[in-house]
């Protein structure tokens, strides 16, 4: 007595082909599913430390960074993997020299 699902031998090829095919694909949708969730910290989280140590940072740094943001949330909602490259790499950047600026600060 063999189990049978109903499937010829060919259907399930078929479907472990299907499977093999669509392996790549869906590494690469969740790949950037993960780095769109790791944007939208990087916004939120890059956002609030400008509230809040504003201080330490020029007129023109906090300028840049709101600007940065609002285009991050922009094509967040887009999708623009690429482009959030881009800002996301500035946004870095940016938060780290404020970060040093905060901690030369306490130093002191």
């Amino acid at each position: 007595v063999q189990p049978s699902s109903g499937l010829s031998e060919n259907e399930i090829d078929n479907i472990i082909q299907d499977a093999q095919n669509y392996q790549q694909e869906d590494l690469l949708k969740k790949e950037n599913i993960a780095f769109l969730n790791r944007v939208d910290g990087l916004l939120y989280t890059t956002q609030r430390a400008v509230e809040e140590y504003s201080k330490v940072m020029s007129d023109d740094e906090i300028e840049r960074v709101n600007l940065l943001v609002e285009q991050g949330k922009q094509l967040l909602a887009q999708k623009e993997a690429e482009k959030l490259k881009v800002i996301t790499e500035e946004l870095e950047q940016i938060v780290y020299q404020a970060a040093q600026k905060i901690y030369q600060n306490s130093q002191t």
